[in-house]
Formats: C-alpha cells, structure tokens, sequence
C-alpha cells in the first residue's frame, strides 16, 4: 500500500506527478509551515505518505478477489497536496496546459473531481482514478480534522469570491 508510489508505467507518468508535485509541493510545504509551525514536516509528510496509503485502500478493497490487479504511481499522494493547497488557498489562479487563463483553485478541484467520477465509472482505461479522488478526499480533510478552524476560512473565501 506504500511502495506503489514510487513506481510509474514510464516517465511521462512519473514527469507528470513530479513536474505537480514540484509546483504545488513548495507552496503547501509553506502553507503548512505557516498554519501549524509545530510538525509541520510531520505533517505534510503525513499529507502525502498518508494521500499515497488512503488512496489505495479503495482499490485494495475493491480489487481483493482479482489477483492480477496491478496498481503504481504517486497520483493519491500528489492529489492529497493538489487537494491541501485547495483548501488553503481556494481562489489562486491554476493554470493548466490547454487553459490560457487561470482558474480558481476550487473550480479545479471541482472539476477534477467530476472528471475522476466519469473517468472511474467508464473504467475503460488503466489509470487509478479512484486513487485520485481518494487522495483528494485525504489532503483536504486531514488538514480540517487537525485544525477545523480552517474550513469555515475556506467557505467565507469562497462565500466571498465575487465580492
């Protein structure tokens, strides 16, 4: 349930992960510093090691009885710091490859999330997306279950985001 996160299909699958993890790492590392000040190594190490263990248990759970199921790379783990820097910094500007213009981080992730869901239910492909949104749901509630003050910050940002 760890070791998986640090094997990849090939190198754009590990690029990908790493070239994310690289951009949203630092800023959450930041965040984290900020917020907590006390283990705040432990926990963002805890953010991603802990992104990378609840990513699988679906699909450990799900996959129990096919013993060809195979399943590798960082995705759960780099989604758990994608999902963090959403709640910590819901209206920063995101900007993707095929997107000229930024969006607010919360609309990303809403939308990243719809894509998982369609992708998961299709299941026509190899890729874990069940592993994404799983990691998602860990590196944004593990944060608030530390320090629950932080969500309603998040919903007045939002609240307040036209205003």
């Amino acid at each position: 349930m760890v070791t998986h996160a640090f094997v990849h299909n090939d190198w754009q699958h590990l690029l990908f992960n790493m070239f994310t993890l690289f951009f949203m790492g630092k800023p959450v590392e930041q965040i984290v510093k900020a917020t907590f000040e006390q283990n705040y190594t432990l926990l963002y190490l805890l953010i991603y090691f802990g992104g990378a263990i609840f990513a699988s248990l679906y699909s450990v759970i799900k996959q129990r009885n096919n013993t060809s199921y195979c399943a590798v790379g960082a995705s759960g783990a780099v989604s758990a710091i994608v999902f963090a820097f959403i709640l910590f910094e819901p209206l920063q500007k995101l900007y993707l490859f095929a997107l000229p213009i930024g969006i607010p981080s919360f609309v990303f992730g809403i939308l990243f999330l719809i894509a998982s869901l369609y992708l998961m239910k299709r299941n026509n492909d190899t890729i874990s997306h069940d592993a994404h949104i799983s990691g998602a749901i860990w590196g944004f509630v593990l944060p608030i279950i530390i320090q629950p003050e932080i969500f309603p910050h998040f919903i007045s940002q939002i609240i307040n985001f036209n205003k």
